[in-house]
Parts: C-alpha cells; sequence; structure tokens
C-alpha cells in the first residue's frame, strides 16, 4: 500500500509541475474539407497552456486566441495549414498542424498524356535506360490530384484502362492513355486554383507496382479558366525513381528547445537527378531556406539542413521540407516546441517495476537536469543529475520503505 502511494505521491507531483513546464498538446486539429459559405471548426486542448494563438499558413490570426476556432462563412482565402501555439511563462508549444480546404469543387484538369509523343511521356516496364524496350501497351491509370503536395489523393471515377498503342514502332503513341478528351473535375479544388496532378499507372505485368508520373503543378481549368495544358507529363526511364525519400536518422522525433541556443533540422534524400528543396514552417515557405548538397551522377544522394540560430519562442511551430526531383514529396513533420525559462523537465507515466520507480522524463534535448527528491515537499536534496540526449529518457530509483519520495527536476545552465 504504501508503495503504491508513493507511485501516486509523484504522479501528483509530475502534474503540479506542469505550471512550471511547457504547455502539452492533448487534442489536436484535424485537416477539414469544407464548402463554401460552410462553417468550419477546428479544435484542440492543451494542459499547462496560459494563452493559445492560432496561426494560418505560418500568420498568426488576430482575435484567435481560444481552443475552438470557428470560421463562419468560409472562404477559399480561408484554405490552408492552420496550427494552434499553446503558450505559458515557461515557453511556446505547436500542435500538430492541420489543412483545411474550402471548395466547392469543380476544378477540371485533363486525364491524358496522349498529345505526348516525346519518349519520356511512354509508360515503359523497364529498370534499364534501353530505348528500345517496348513500352507497356496496357493497364489502369489513376488519376491523382489536390490543392497541396501532401493533400493529393485518388480522384473517384478518374480510372481509365489504357492501350493505345501496339509496339514501340507503331504509327501510334504506345503506352499512353487517353480520357478521349473529356477532363475531370477534381472535387477538391475549385475553377483557377492551384493543383498538383499526377498519373499513377498499375501494369498487368506486376499488379503490386504503380508508376507515377511526373508532377504538374497547374491551374485547375472550368469557368473562365482554360483547361491546363499536360505537356510536361512524363513517365521517366527508371521504375525506381517513384521510391525518392527523405528520411531524419538522427531526429525521428519532436524537439524541446531553449531560448538562445542553436539546432539543425536536417533530412536526408536519395533521388534519381539533382533535386531542389524548400523547407517550411506552419506550411508556409521559409525565405531562402532551399541548400541541397551531396553527390551522383544518374543517382544522387545527399541531403539538406535548416540551421535555427538564438532560437526564440517565436521559432516554435512545425517544420518540415519540400523535396523537387523527378518526385515531388514533404519530409516527415518536426514539431519545435522553444523553453524561454530555465524551467522543470516533465515526469510522465509514474509506474514500478519491481523494487524500481519509472517515470519518462520529458526535457530539452541535449541539456542536463538535476533530479531533486523530498519526503515532505519543503525539503528538498539534490539526488542525480540527468543527461538528457535525445531529450526523453526514462528515470529510475529505488522505492523507499515508507513510501513518501517526491521528485522535481531543474534545467542546468
Amino acid at each position: 500500500m504504501k508503495v503504491h502511494q508513493a507511485v501516486l505521491a509523484v504522479a501528483f507531483l509530475s502534474t503540479s509541475l506542469l505550471a512550471d513546464t511547457l504547455p502539452v498538446f492533448t487534442a489536436h486539429p484535424t485537416n477539414q474539407l469544407r464548402a463554401p459559405g460552410a462553417t468550419a471548426t477546428l479544435m484542440c486542448a492543451a494542459t499547462g497552456a496560459d494563452s493559445l494563438q492560432w496561426r494560418q499558413n505560418g500568420l498568426d490570426i488576430t482575435g484567435a486566441t481560444n481552443s475552438t476556432l470557428t470560421i463562419t462563412n468560409a472562404q477559399t482565402t480561408n484554405t490552408g495549414y492552420y496550427v494552434a501555439i499553446a503558450k505559458n511563462t515557461t515557453g511556446w508549444t505547436p500542435s500538430q498542424m492541420a489543412y483545411l480546404n474550402v471548395t466547392g469543387g469543380g476544378g477540371l484538369v485533363p486525364f491524358s498524356n496522349y498529345g505526348n509523343s516525346g519518349q519520356y511521356a511512354l509508360v515503359r516496364y523497364n529498370n534499364m535506360v534501353n530505348f528500345m524496350v517496348p513500352p507497356v501497351t496496357n493497364g489502369v491509370a489513376q488519376l491523382v490530384a489536390g490543392p497541396e503536395i501532401d493533400q493529393m489523393q485518388p480522384v473517384s471515377g478518374a480510372l481509365w484502362d489504357f492501350a493505345e498503342g501496339i509496339d514501340w514502332y507503331g504509327s501510334s503513341f504506345a503506352g499512353t492513355f487517353d480520357d478521349d478528351g473529356f477532363p475531370y473535375s477534381i472535387p477538391t479544388v475549385n475553377p483557377g486554383q492551384t493543383v498538383y496532378y499526377q498519373v499513377s499507372v498499375v501494369v498487368p505485368q506486376q499488379p503490386t507496382w504503380a508508376r507515377p508520373s511526373t508532377m504538374l503543378k497547374l491551374v485547375a481549368g472550368g469557368g473562365a479558366n482554360p483547361t491546363p495544358s499536360t505537356s510536361n507529363l512524363e513517365f521517366p526511364y527508371y521504375i525506381e525513381w517513384p521510391e525518392t525519400s527523405a528520411y531524419n536518422p538522427e531526429q525521428k522525433t519532436n524537439q524541446l528547445r531553449v531560448t538562445g541556443e542553436t539546432t539543425t533540422l536536417s533530412f536526408s534524400m536519395f533521388n534519381y537527378g539533382f533535386p531542389s528543396v524548400q523547407w517550411r514552417k506552419n506550411g508556409k515557405e521559409i525565405s531562402g531556406a532551399t541548400n541541397v548538397s551531396g553527390f551522383g551522377f544518374m543517382t544522387f544522394s545527399g541531403g539538406s539542413s535548416l540551421v535555427l540560430a538564438n532560437m526564440q519562442p517565436s521559432d516554435a511551430g512545425v517544420y518540415d521540407m519540400v523535396v523537387f526531383g523527378r518526385n515531388w514529396i514533404v519530409s516527415p513533420r518536426l514539431n519545435i516546441s522553444v523553453q524561454s525559462e530555465n524551467g522543470a523537465g516533465m515526469f510522465q507515466s509514474p509506474r514500478q517495476s519491481g523494487d524500481q520507480f519509472l517515470s519518462d522524463f520529458v526535457g530539452a534535448a541535449g541539456r542536463n537536469y538535476i533530479v531533486e527528491c523530498s519526503t515532505n515537499l519543503v525539503n528538498w536534496t539534490n539526488l542525480v543529475t540527468l543527461t538528457n540526449t535525445t531529450g526523453s529518457l526514462v528515470f529510475s530509483n529505488n522505492m523507499t520503505a515508507d513510501g513518501n519520495l517526491f521528485y522535481r527536476s531543474r534545467l542546468l545552465p
């Protein structure tokens, strides 16, 4: 019974320390699709927060300081990425990012590469640069489109069998697909709005293999807007290139930083052809953040870094990187919180294992914390110094005989 009380006591203490640590989001906003004129409601919840600030595409929304953001009579100008920033005297913490899409649908894009007679427009089933290998002449083509690269999805009904050609030497455009001249309506894009457009082809030679085309950034047709051209729609020779990846082996988790520190966000890439990149914060492009380095001839191996120097609370947010290569992708997202004073770390999930008290400890990566203990919440003794290399670790200590032991932490200079 005394042991049980010790666990409860520490759990209670860690909760009381939330006011001295960064806010913690317990609910995040989610993606939404709304028609023009409808009401959009984004919600979040955070503990330990003194205030909230909503942002759209990286910019503060005037007066949007409640846990619920209500947008009445939503219009296309309300479309974008939304994030909530929770604040207290210790620092700022961002929520996960949500995308609000306001559209009545009806943006048109063509669904064909039939007018492209160049070699790169043909879908091929070979993994070598061999111009004489016949292209694929049957299969299923699927239109994939959306208002942002990371908001693309298959378009319902835009699925087409293609078998326009017989062989590489024929007069017809072998390996092409055609929608018989009827462009498709994209339900998530308005006429005149930007649309990212790609076609994925599944071939019977290998049913699990989908060959995506290059990606186009177009202005959707409809109304007074002409149907855009697909003259640049290509299917490169290599089947490997769609596997382009961006990853961060050193930084797979969100980060907590301290005011004045410098941190570097890094992603590695593998690509066919030399890519370009664009870093973003809260869905908005960061000016000049386009560096990329690496090597290769036919294949590219390298990466990109973003240096955040002399960090301030305003640097808290959601960061990612867009890669523009033969394929365009968005990297994993990192939530960066900023601690503005030397507050405490956070004890979470207190538990017992044998004669050991265990708790997950969360704090600033690369910083040291002193853990203090007390039997009466009045007199405190230094217990141990934690070297928090990655930002989180498991703290352990022997259970006391009487079950009354409390813990707290302080960030060391």
